[in-house]
């Protein structure tokens, strides 16, 4: 472990860190200012139509979308707010969890720390999640403060850590109903911990209770009221193994959906591998098997258990953060280690975020969609007296399209038909892709006989959104 700085070098630690902070709050309200996208518009609906008090979130509100604490959020700013305003908690506690990986670094060596807030900072994933208003990023924050909380109170036995613990296991499991894994996890890790302690099985049991009473009662009270009757909204069926391919080799910056990230993924895989069985050969074994609960067992148990048919990369949210915290274990090693060991430590890391640059780039240019800058198009390019536009997914479509509608005058002059009924031969069809490279064939003919030639597609970044494809009414 490298010695801790003192005076004029821990101040400029201090500014160095800072600096990484802020940059990860730049990046991350960077990538909020594009447009909201379905989910998070669901929410915010189902928050202004069905919510009237603090109450309803928990009691009344029982749907998938509606992440308890972003619903709360929701609620408090008020239906009136810009929609990266809804974004901003987000982003703060995307931040927050920057500089909460760095001080959980700093306890395991002040090059721990510096890797795993750069490694953090610059996460596509992360950021992407961070900048959306839904219940990830305080998933993210809480998950990691939890794991921090009975770190210290398992090495320390200092009751201050077990509130802690408590604190962010519930707020935890109302940022998002994923945090049932991190319970688990963190759960059996105490457990085995403390079984193959030297103390007493009373003490055992009464710090368990401790720790775990509390938090478990309140994940199953609310499961009691709230989670066991939620509807599903639905989504797009992916392959399971592709989900999980694309979550290992996008955390360190690789591509999506081709044969290369199978190769980065199986570089993540082979890497986490390596990584637990140095925990485990450094006398660190329960440790590792936190690790391994954390970022697969669990996770992959809860997949299975639940049988999902709809999985997408945010569902390994917190596998994902784990990874970069396990690494930046192992890269602290190897640069404290010097030598050719610390430019290897250094090169991993650079490949590493400018391979997330990349996409964080995307996401800054593309957003999770363009639907404002298609209307608009739209609006300008309308021969008809009536702007009148048809939708290949009704539902999709239109709850987009009405929470901007809502907002912005001139496209309450539009009006909707769904494109099976043909009214009045539409001017225009908005169709939608979820591939990053997705390419609409150049002319349609839905149900009616009229021909629409594609006119422009607005791709997106990926993860959330979606890309559009405007066609307009072929005159022949």
């Amino acid at each position: 472990m490298s010695a801790m700085p003192t005076g004029l070098e821990q101040r400029r630690h201090v500014y160095a860190a800072s600096a990484i902070v802020l940059g990860a709050l730049f990046i991350r309200w960077r990538a909020s200012l594009g447009e909201f996208w379905l989910d998070e518009i669901w929410s915010w609906f189902l928050v202004q139509f069905q919510v009237t008090s603090w109450s309803d979130v928990v009691f009344t509100l029982k749907h998938d979308n509606n992440h308890l604490l972003n619903s709360w959020f929701l609620y408090a700013l008020g239906p009136g707010q810009d929609w990266t305003i809804y974004r901003l908690p987000s982003v703060l506690f995307g931040t927050a969890t920057v500089a909460l990986a760095g001080w959980w670094g700093r306890l395991h060596g002040t090059s721990v720390g510096w890797f795993a807030m750069i490694l953090t900072a610059g996460s596509y994933v992360l950021t992407h999640y961070s900048s959306e208003a839904r219940g990830y990023a305080p998933l993210m924050f809480f998950s990691l403060l939890a794991f921090i909380a009975m770190e210290r109170a398992l090495a320390t036995g200092k009751a201050k850590w077990d509130v802690v613990w408590n604190f962010a296991a519930i707020f935890g499991v109302l940022s998002h109903a994923t945090f049932v894994t991190m319970l688990v996890s963190i759960g059996l890790w105490s457990v085995v911990t403390m079984l193959t302690s030297a103390t007493s099985k009373g003490y055992v049991v009464l710090r368990l209770l401790r720790w775990h009473f509390i938090p478990v009662l309140f994940a199953g009270w609310l499961y009691w009221v709230n989670l066991s009757q939620v509807a599903i909204g639905g989504g797009i069926q992916q392959s399971p193994l592709g989900v999980v391919r694309d979550a290992l080799s996008l955390t360190i910056g690789g591509p999506f959906e081709n044969w290369v990230s199978t190769v980065f993924a199986g570089i993540v895989a082979t890497s986490v591998i390596v990584c637990l069985t140095w925990l485990a050969v450094t006398r660190q074994k329960r440790y590792a098997f936190a690790f391994a609960m954390i970022i697969a067992i669990a996770p992959v148990g809860l997949v299975a258990f639940l049988g999902y048919s709809d999985l997408y990369v945010r569902f390994f949210l917190t596998s994902i953060l784990f990874v970069m915290l396990l690494f930046s274990l192992a890269l602290g090693r190897l640069y404290d280690a010097g030598g050719r060991r610390r430019w290897f430590a250094v090169a991993i890391t650079i490949a590493i975020v400018a391979g997330n640059a990349v996409h964080i780039e995307r996401v800054f240019r593309l957003g999770r969609g363009s639907y404002l800058v298609a209307l608009d198009l739209i609006l300008n390019e309308s021969r008809d007296d009536r702007t009148v536009i048809a939708f290949d997914n009704d539902f999709r479509h239109r709850l987009v399209v009405a929470f901007y509608q809502n907002r912005i005058v001139k496209l309450q002059s539009m009006d909707f038909v769904e494109p099976q009924r043909a009214w009045s031969n539409p001017e225009w069809l908005l169709t939608h892709g979820f591939d990053r490279d997705w390419q609409p064939v150049d002319s349609i003919t839905p149900t009616g006989g009229t021909r629409y030639d594609l006119v422009r597609v607005f791709p997106y970044a990926g993860l959330s959104g979606w890309s559009l494809g405007v066609y307009r009414r072929a005159e022949d």
